[in-house]
């Protein structure tokens, strides 16, 4: 017999006490869960949160290759970067690292 338990019950218990403001945000009122079914939604949670700080560099999955010249640019602009004195590609690409490090620091 798999036992479950409800969300209220789930968020304050001492197992996920540090994590109560995740588990509520992420499990439903009207369900029951299990143990394993919560760690699981918990996992995937952080998972999703650590692929959104990598989609905070709009290039981790692309090679320098892939990147163009114009997505260089329009990402230094979105960003207030005055790139004027950056006439190539490599030049680009050394403002985007260096701006992509400042936030991330």
């Amino acid at each position: 017999m798999t036992v479950k338990f409800s969300k209220a019950r789930i968020a304050n218990s001492n197992r996920y006490k540090s994590k109560q403001d995740i588990v509520n945000a992420i499990l439903k009122d009207d369900e029951l869960y299990t143990i394993a079914e919560v760690d699981s939604a918990l996992e995937a949670f952080y998972g999703r949160e650590k692929t959104k700080k990598e989609d905070g560099n709009p290039f981790i999955k692309k090679e320098y290759e892939d990147i163009t010249k114009k997505e260089l640019e329009a990402y230094l602009q979105d960003k207030s970067i005055n790139y004027s004195e950056a006439k190539d590609k490599k030049s680009l690409y050394a403002l985007y690292l260096q701006t992509f490090e400042k936030q991330e620091g």
